[in-house]
């Protein structure tokens, strides 16, 4: 584009050459006066640097409007999505079927997360809409997750009992196969209260799960995609004490979730911290 900016375009340079050719022969062999023809070469010279100005300015638009960020800005929020949209008029409480649903393409920028997208298109199929929508209309989550939304985690404490959270990683829970009424013990990494080292201790035994993250017992999971089904934190119903007991281990440490089978219910009867020198010293066997 610099290279066409810096000179005139070859068909117009050869165009106004050709028609000034004839005018110089006929100036060669006395037809046409001296003055005349300086003229046309003046005015050929004026003509051209016109054309080589306006090639020049048609250039530099040229480039202004590609890296205009303005215009950048534009076109990215009308790229093309696709999202799910309703194939045919649907009532409220019909159970969806694929052949009710279909793709369209809509700009990115009117696209949010409350849009259900291709790939999640399974976990609304089987479910009833609970609202009616039009051929074309976009899908939302919120006319399946409704009761999901207006859940409460409170609604799940029992007299006398706690809800209190964990904060998790995958490798805490058990690389995230915890699930809500699964029951688990919670070990806690802590300094040593001699300050030599550090010491492992099960702080809780045999705690129900009632959340991970934002999904319950009660939620319904095909309805939730599986990039969300991740979390961070994990909801345990405990007794007063026992939350007082979490809340100052989490702070001083590190806490670890261990999964128990639905059948055991036991409790151990004592149970002694474990330490860096017991770590080294003593070996387990590894049930069969």
């Amino acid at each position: 584009m610099a290279r066409a900016a810096s000179r005139t375009s070859p068909i117009r340079r050869s165009t106004a050459m050709k028609r000034l050719l004839p005018i110089a022969l006929l100036a060669a062999v006395g037809c046409v006066r001296a003055s005349t023809f300086e003229k046309l070469q003046a005015d050929y010279a004026t003509s051209l640097k016109r054309v080589e100005q306006s090639d020049a300015s048609l250039a530099s638009c040229s480039r202004r409007v590609r890296s205009d960020p303005e215009i950048e800005k534009l076109k990215k929020g009308w790229t093309l999505v696709p999202v799910v949209v309703a194939s045919q008029d649907i009532s409220e409480n019909t159970v969806l079927t694929f052949d009710m649903i279909s793709q369209r393409p809509v700009p990115e920028q009117f696209v949010t997360t409350s849009v259900v997208k291709p790939d999640s298109a399974s976990y609304i199929v089987g479910q009833e809409i609970l609202m009616p929508v039009q051929t074309g209309d976009m899908l939302l989550w919120s006319m399946f997750e409704t009761s999901k939304s207006v859940e409460k985690l409170s609604s799940f404490a029992k007299k006398d009992l706690r809800i209190f959270t964990v904060e998790t990683t995958p490798a805490s829970s058990c690389g995230q196969w915890v699930r809500p009424n699964d029951h688990v013990d919670v070990i806690a990494v802590l300094p040593s209260s001699e300050g030599k080292g550090m010491v492992a201790t099960t702080v809780l035994e045999n705690a129900l799960v009632v959340a991970t993250g934002k999904i319950t017992g009660q939620t319904n999971l095909n309805l939730v995609p599986e990039g969300e089904r991740a979390f961070k934190h994990v909801s345990l119903l405990v007794k007063p004490e026992e939350a007082e007991r979490l809340a100052l281990a989490q702070a001083l440490g590190k806490l670890t979730l261990a999964l128990r089978s639905s059948e055991d219910e036991g409790l151990r009867k004592s149970a002694t911290p474990t330490t860096v020198k017991a770590l080294f010293t003593k070996t387990g066997t590894a049930p069969r």
